[in-house]
């Protein structure tokens, strides 16, 4: 403020800062205030990736997120529950081995009442697919049909999974059905589809039919766990895709490892991509992690949940960023932190 008393409007510059510290929800707000705003907090390309490059390095507001399918609207439509929690004011004790979270009914946008499928979600876009696929905006109550794939939805789908292109700044959809050799490959910035070499996959490279159908995307690759049959026995191998290369790599997982049912979520917990899954005819969980990347002898088990701490606790379903299993209840979700015992 000057000395006559009047506002003294913020430069650009420095209004874009202030912006980019900004929790999303604020910016949609704020997206209201006239059309350049708009424009810039929801169109402008290269402000959308500062903003998410800023709050992924300075982990802005400390929010752990999880959706969760669900029936939490009346009319029977599948829906989903997006729980958060601020890790910025939670100050770890023996009190806090379960931590509650706040939870959001977010309507199903599609209006259907078959099943669909949740591909994947990457920086707040979630990918579903139901005889096509849609990019879905919670934060702006937006849906959008992706271009459609000609001659190429064909019934017998080895894989589906969405990630973002960091390097170019894209999200990408990549499919293959068991008939073709080749897989396709989807780009928003372009909104089309191309062929890619599936060199570095093997023959017979299908996603584990216990896990669920969403990848994990850790360093800049889509993770997903797959079974191939070699004579008579069952391979499993941890299979990624380099997004911005666009191409294939896999890692075997030992048979040390627990087989990969039924819950089999794949995560990152403690820097490590890690698996969470249970041993047939028990009832204790178990959390495996590959301690050094790419290295299959570095696969370890890192903890067991018991019987008595799951019934306690509920059904765990995944990891958080911050070390913590997240285990679902029939009313919403929870974090529990495995290292406190209380």
């Amino acid at each position: 403020m000057g000395n006559s008393g009047k506002l003294v409007p913020l430069s650009e510059d420095v209004l874009r800062e202030i912006l980019l510290r900004l929790p999303v929800k604020s910016l949609v707000r704020f997206s209201s205030v006239n059309n350049s705003w708009r424009k810039l907090l929801l169109s402008d390309k290269t402000f959308v990736y500062s903003h998410l490059k800023h709050a992924t390095n300075n982990n802005v507001n400390r929010l752990t997120d999880v959706l969760i399918c669900s029936d939490c609207y009346p009319d029977d439509l599948p829906s989903f529950l997006h729980t958060e929690v601020d890790l910025a004011h939670h100050n770890l004790g023996r009190e806090d081995v379960v931590d509650k979270l706040k939870n959001t009914a977010l309507r199903n946008p599609l209006h259907l009442r078959q099943d669909f499928l949740v591909v994947g979600c990457c920086n707040g876009i979630i990918c579903l697919y139901r005889k096509g696929l849609f990019l879905w905006n919670p934060a702006l109550h937006e849906c959008r049909a992706l271009a459609t794939c000609a001659d190429r939805w064909l019934p017998d789908l080895d894989f589906i999974v969405f990630g973002y292109d960091c390097r170019n700044q894209d999200y990408k959809v990549l499919k293959k059905h068991t008939e073709l050799k080749q897989a396709d490959l989807y780009s928003l910035n372009t909104n089309s589809w191309k062929s890619i070499s599936c060199d570095g996959l093997s023959v017979e490279n299908k996603p584990s039919r216990f896990t669920p159908p969403n990848s994990l995307e850790f360093n800049g690759r889509l993770h997903w766990i797959s079974e191939c049959v070699d004579g008579d026995a069952l391979v499993r191998t941890l299979t990624s895709f380099h997004i911005s290369e666009e191409r294939f790599d896999e890692f075997p997982i030992p048979n040390s490892v627990p087989p990969i049912k039924p819950c089999g979520a794949l995560g990152v917990f403690r820097g490590c991509i890690s698996v969470l899954t249970r041993r047939e005819n028990r009832q204790d969980y178990e959390v495996w992690w590959m301690k050094e990347y790419g290295v299959s002898k570095s696969w370890t088990r890192a903890l067991v949940i018991t019987r008595e701490d799951r019934l306690k606790l509920g059904y765990p379903v995944g990891f958080s960023a911050s070390g913590k299993i997240v285990v679902r209840w029939p009313s919403g979700a929870c974090l529990y932190d495995p290292w406190v015992k209380g």
